[in-house]
């Protein structure tokens, strides 16, 4: 998992330290072999960005809203000053800073993803986040969905993904 790894629950510690096959990892592979070595010899950087980083929060409040308190904070304090340093050191060290609007604009994409007439009925019955293994022809594999979700006694696998826009060729580009 290239993601984001701040809500670490003992199932997701399992989930990290495999060495299972995964999506991730065939990416990985199919980019550079030396990426895929590196996942496996856990010398691999996890990359950041501010998108990366939006996204988890996206994510966090439109599946897990329950956690969100015990991973963000969120501010609109100048965190150079000495009332922002004080406060920063008085949180602790795995919760994540955000500022105010990226606050704002996460939950009203969260409520818009809830809210929506065709995604609604997934999030009356869901797990978010949980990690799921198997093996395929001796091969160990991995997998964590976003949400498996069930709807009238059917289970639905969903992947929820942030984007700059909503342009079908820039989200291909995403």
């Amino acid at each position: 998992e290239r993601g984001r790894r701040d809500a670490v629950t003992p199932s997701d510690a399992a989930y990290f330290a495999s060495k299972a096959l995964s999506k991730s990892a065939i990416d990985l592979l199919l980019e550079c072999p030396a990426l895929y070595k590196a996942w496996l010899d856990d010398t691999a950087e996890e990359p950041t960005s501010d998108a990366l980083g939006f996204g988890s929060l996206v994510h966090m409040l439109t599946l897990q809203p329950e956690a969100f308190a015990r991973h963000y904070a969120v501010t609109d304090l100048n965190l150079s000053t000495r009332a922002g340093k004080e406060w920063k050191a008085s949180l602790a060290p795995d919760v994540t800073i955000c500022k105010m609007a990226d606050n704002e604009k996460a939950l009203l994409m969260a409520e818009a993803v809830r809210e929506h007439p065709q995604a609604r009925c997934l999030f009356r019955e869901y797990a978010a986040e949980r990690p799921v293994f198997w093996e395929r022809d001796g091969i160990p594999c991995k997998a964590k969905p976003d949400m498996i979700a069930t709807v009238f006694g059917n289970r639905y696998c969903a992947d929820l993904k942030t984007t700059e826009s909503a342009n079908p060729e820039a989200i291909r580009r995403s």
